[in-house]
């Protein structure tokens, strides 16, 4: 009885995180309401893709290049705080292997200067800025933190990649 008190008291202790979409189930595909109307309000264009997620791409006109972004449906809870993720592609391997040693270690040193948002790698070799908001931010912020994600997410692909492909 005391070993499980004691295992109780440890993981009250320590923040938990899960994923959530409020009202609808982890594995539901259906996007999240709450975006398409901040979406919708600030006039964005964008597709929702077979997972739920919001798909945009952002154009610069000034230098003829465009990028990917993502306003990720699905939200995490760690304790009461809901957060939303919005996701820009900046490298990729050839093959959809690991990210090499060395587009790590670049990742984590661009990692440390940006302000709002780090670089994460995904099993199939890809790099992304990921951004992350409070999942009730109003439009006006959401926008902000796309129009981020595509600017830094393609500054970034500039430094590893050739050409403009994400």
């Amino acid at each position: 009885m005391r070993a499980l008190l004691i295992l109780a008291g440890t993981l009250l202790a320590f923040p938990l995180t899960a994923h959530a979409q409020l009202g609808r189930s982890a594995s539901a595909l259906a996007h999240d309401e709450r975006v398409e109307h901040a979406l919708d309000a600030e006039g964005w264009s964008y597709e929702i893709d077979s997972d739920g997620d919001f798909k945009m791409v952002i154009s610069f006109s000034e230098e003829d290049r465009s990028q990917l972004v993502y306003v990720i449906s699905r939200t995490h809870e760690a304790n009461d705080l809901e957060i939303r993720e919005v996701w820009s592609p900046v490298y990729r391997t050839e093959n959809g292997n690991t990210v090499p040693a060395e587009i790590a270690q670049w990742a984590l040193e661009q990692s440390w200067d940006l302000t709002i948002g780090s670089l994460a790698a995904s099993p199939d070799g890809k790099v992304y800025f990921v951004g992350k908001i409070d999942a009730d931010a109003p439009a006006p912020v959401l926008s902000s933190i796309i129009r981020i994600a595509a600017s830094t997410g393609d500054e970034l692909e500039k430094m590893q990649q050739t050409g403009d492909d994400l």
